[in-house]
């Protein structure tokens, strides 16, 4: 097949890992000298692209992936519900797609358009074999830290500093605070790295489409706490690591157990099974 491919590059973007799939898999991606069999954006900001695309090639799959609708940005989300309802107007053969349980819900009654769940992948992160006891990193947190929708004021920060009175225990990949220890942006490479020496990832997000850090961590062998306003936490993780109070992750993170994870099955968040889902929606479609 060939696939033609639209959404962000930035660092912290998925569409570079799932055309890595679509290779993998042994289809072509992006070659505009033939004509596509799918046209796929993952990103609500990218369909201008793909829409134009399909207006040259209208016998093309359209795939229009809705990565999440910010409920905490009224306008944002107003002007997102709109784009969604004009879109499945004007393309009613379009597959749509989002990327949670949660999400398909939400779209679905605020847009009323229905959506396959279609996961994001996780960057190539691997279990390296370290014993969890004898990891280094004691907590860990990843991504746009600072923003206070992901908890980290509320849950993380708090929690460290109850148990130690500072945090400089607290390693942090992305955003940083004062007195952590902040790594920057790191290659993916370092990343894996990074888990595979952490014991426990927060993961309190009180917005978040998907939340990649959760199947991320248990790759790596770690322990991923997360809290019970985090929408998709439900989703992946077992109850015993969904927390109420920052009192209760202390006395969890006191028993020193390790639970069994076994309840997710990391190999759906790969790259190339991201990649085998968007054309089996495309095939699957009417």
């Amino acid at each position: 097949m060939n696939i033609l491919s639209y959404g962000s590059r930035c660092h912290t973007a998925q569409i570079d890992r799932i055309e890595d799939g679509f290779r993998s898999l042994g289809h072509i991606v992006n070659k505009m000298d033939m004509s596509p069999d799918i046209i796929y954006a993952n990103d609500i900001g990218y369909w201008d692209k793909a829409i134009a695309a399909h207006s040259q090639f209208a016998n093309s799959k359209l795939i229009l992936t809705i990565l999440d609708l910010p409920l905490h940005l009224p306008e944002d989300c107003a002007r997102q519900i709109e784009q969604v309802k004009n879109a499945k107007k004007q393309f009613p053969n379009a597959i749509f797609c989002t990327i949670s349980e949660y999400c398909r819900k939400t779209i679905n009654e605020l847009c009323g358009v229905d959506c396959e769940v279609i996961y994001q992948p996780i960057k190539d992160i691997t279990d390296l074999g370290i014993p969890w006891r004898e990891r280094q990193i004691e907590y860990l947190i990843v991504g746009r830290n600072t923003d206070k929708m992901k908890g980290h004021y509320d849950v993380t920060i708090p929690c460290i500093q109850q148990m130690h009175g500072d945090i400089e225990k607290l390693h942090c990949v992305g955003e940083g605070f004062v007195g952590a220890q902040n790594y920057g942006n790191v290659t993916n490479e370092q990343l894996n790295i990074i888990y595979n020496n952490s014991k426990y990832i927060f993961c309190p997000s009180k917005f978040e489409g998907l939340g990649l850090q959760m199947p991320e961590s248990i790759a790596a062998g770690a322990i991923p706490i997360s809290y019970h306003h985090h929408p998709t936490a439900a989703e992946f993780l077992p109850k015993e690591l969904i927390f109420d109070s920052v009192g209760n992750i202390i006395d969890f993170i006191k028993t020193n157990k390790t639970p069994e994870l076994s309840v997710l099955s990391i190999n759906q968040f790969r790259k190339e099974q991201i990649a085998q889902n968007i054309i089996n929606a495309a095939k699957n479609s009417n």
